[in-house]
């Protein structure tokens, strides 16, 4: 839906740019001319910067190509002042919408700052402002059991900077970090009075994301932390509100940081986006460890291909290549290898996606087994407006192969959406659970989450 929003913002954007560009053609203006005219150019500067800022899907060249037209009609303002005698005013950035940051859409670099072009300002004197956004999403849980807990889901801050220069060339970089809201922190007390240390927790701030790139017309380059070219097909299915994302491997282990298949840590990404067909090529690096001996240490990649406006498929592939038996900590696993198939499909206020994964040595049990499992992820969502949604599916996850247990990952999804603004959105999410630990014995209970997303 927000795609669908942004192309209309966009195309209506492309004509009211196009009227600026039109009333060039004029000899001269008069002061209201003048002042209508910068007023148009500064309501589009904003647009396009809330634009960039939702992460939605925007091919990074119309953006350059909306900014020429607007350094050109900025051009024309100046002369029309020079002609008319009307004092200059360069126009001011104020801050502009913004939606949710999506979780399940790996994000784009967003600019924040006034083009050179835009500015009159020499590229290298132009200021470089990040935009900041955020969203927290504390949770409400109860169980069939008779059980509560509060906690959240993923709640972040986050800075992201981009800068076009030489033409079609643009610079971006991103920083996120995760959020412990609502569970107790890492606080130690001790000495004195107070007596041993005490307090032990999770921590209240980790790195979700850290990286830094460079955009080209033959594709881009990032380097850092950041999501993986498994979960470009892995995301698809990733649509919940607080559960799900389960049984594709994308985060098998904690958030698919060491393996590489969820945000891949120490990894290096390159992109290529085209009109029908996607491509992406990942390896990380991390030769510092000792147990490391490989140029790069994992390998892997993803083709998507849109059969026309509709329907899209996809596969990923991600080989660890210096794992070893038992890991420890940050340890990767030996043998360790994620397969994952996809297809997509979005229609009006349908979308719906269904993957199968085949892993090896990916996924562990509640008894710490590593094992080759298969796994199937299902989405599907009904938009009914702008304010109401309704989600529905199955994450189903079982290993293969000689693995000696019970344990299997099965429960169903239903959740209803509803937003209160375009930035803070209520849900709550069924979890029908089914699933089982290695002795057999029912892993989770059924819980129905109550949630709140606000973000900016």
């Amino acid at each position: 839906m927000a795609g669908k929003r942004t192309g209309r913002a966009l195309m209506g954007l492309l004509l009211l740019c196009s009227a600026a560009v039109f009333a060039q053609q004029a000899p001269a203006g008069t002061p209201s001319d003048i002042q209508q005219l910068r007023q148009t150019l500064l309501d589009q500067l904003r647009r396009l910067d809330a634009l960039e800022r939702k992460g939605a899907p925007v091919d990074f060249r119309e953006v350059d190509a909306l900014r020429a037209i607007l350094s050109k009609t900025d051009q024309r303002i100046a002369a029309l002042e020079a002609t008319s005698g009307v004092s200059p005013s360069a126009p001011s950035r104020e801050q502009g919408e913004v939606s949710l940051p999506s979780e399940n859409v790996p994000a784009a670099p967003a600019s924040a700052e006034v083009s050179p072009a835009v500015s009159g300002k020499k590229a290298w004197d132009s200021p470089i402002v990040p935009s900041f956004y955020g969203i927290l999403k504390p949770r409400w849980g109860f169980s069939d059991r008779g059980q509560s807990e509060v906690g959240d889901s993923s709640s972040r801050l986050g800075l992201q900077m981009s800068y076009p220069f030489a033409g079609r060339f643009t610079t971006f970089a991103k920083i996120e970090l995760g959020l412990n809201l609502a569970s107790q922190n890492t606080v130690y007390i001790s000495g004195g009075q107070h007596g041993p240390p005490q307090g032990k927790g999770k921590d209240p701030v980790y790195t979700r994301q850290g990286y830094g790139g460079i955009s080209t017309p033959w594709g881009s380059l990032s380097v850092g932390k950041q999501y993986s070219a498994y979960y470009d097909v892995a995301g698809w299915t990733d649509q919940f509100m607080t559960f799900g994302g389960e049984a594709s491997g994308a985060f098998g282990v904690a958030d698919g940081g060491v393996a590489g298949t969820g945000r891949a840590s120490q990894a290096v990404v390159y992109r290529l986006d085209k009109a029908w067909f996607h491509l992406a090529f990942q390896s990380q690096h991390r030769n510092i460890e000792s147990h490391n001996s490989q140029w790069f240490c994992t390998a892997g990649g993803s083709a998507r291909f849109d059969l026309g406006p509709t329907w899209s498929v996809g596969a990923a592939y991600n080989e660890v290549r210096d794992g070893v038996d038992k890991p420890e900590g940050i340890q990767a696993k030996s043998g360790d290898k994620a397969f994952i198939a996809g297809v997509k499909f979005t229609r009006g206020p349908w979308y719906g996606a269904l993957d199968f994964a085949d892993t090896r040595q990916h996924q562990k049990d509640d008894r710490g087994v590593w094992f080759d499992g298969h796994g199937a992820e299902l989405a599907v969502r009904y938009t009914f407006n702008e304010r109401w949604a309704i989600l529905g599916g199955y994450n189903y996850l079982v290993p293969v192969g000689g693995y000696r247990g019970r344990f299997q990952t099965s429960y169903a999804l239903l959740t209803a959406t509803y937003a209160f603004h375009e930035n803070m959105v209520f849900s709550g999410e069924f979890r029908f659970d089914d699933g089982r630990t290695a002795g057999g014995v029912r892993s989770f209970p059924t819980v129905f989450a109550l949630g709140l997303d606000f973000g900016w």
